[in-house]
């Protein structure tokens, strides 16, 4: 085994001296390693283009990046190494089950930022129109609004004849003469 063997190995959780006993066992812990770095990866990619979105600035999309990378790599690295078949199934659970919670925060951390690219073209399309659909909204209201303000105006006119109808029957007028 050679350096970089037992490096990956090591980032993989494996201990490197049983493993020299068990050399079938390297290239499982070689796909270990790869996938834990591949979750590494793809975590600072997303990260970096989603705070290129958010911030314009690629030094900061960068650093950012490479930070979320580093910790879903170094979390997905800890889950992995302590991760072993115990007595107890339901410790097994849990250590599998954080595992999948992290897969599931990686996935969105990951598809979101390229669902937001790929249906780009699409969700401008569809913010056009809304944004027609709202001015339509708020012209129909301004015309209801002038509508209900004269038919206001007419009710009111309707009101003070009326009052002055009734004041007239009090009065003991019954026609509109009086």
């Amino acid at each position: 085994m050679n350096r970089i063997d037992a490096k990956l190995i090591e980032i993989a959780g494996a201990d490197i001296v049983i493993l020299k006993k068990c050399p079938s066992e390297i290239t499982k812990f070689k796909f270990i390693f790869t996938t834990i770095i591949l979750s590494g990866v793809f975590a600072s990619i997303s990260c970096s283009y989603a705070c290129f979105k958010i911030f314009h600035s690629v030094p900061v999309a960068i650093f950012l990046g490479l930070l979320w990378g580093y910790t879903i790599f170094t979390t997905d690295r800890f889950i992995v190494s302590t991760m072993a078949k115990r007595d107890n199934q339901l410790k097994t659970i849990a250590t599998v089950g954080s595992r999948i919670v992290l897969a599931v925060l990686i996935s969105l951390v990951i598809s979101t930022p390229l669902k937001v690219r790929i249906f780009q073209k699409r969700i401008a399309e569809q913010l056009i129109i809304n944004k027609e659909e709202s001015k339509k909204w708020i012209d129909a209201n301004d015309v209801s609004k002038k509508n209900v303000e004269k038919l206001d105006g007419q009710l009111k006119a309707l009101y003070t004849k009326d009052s002055i109808l009734i004041d007239k029957i009090s009065k003991g007028c019954q026609t509109d003469l009086c």
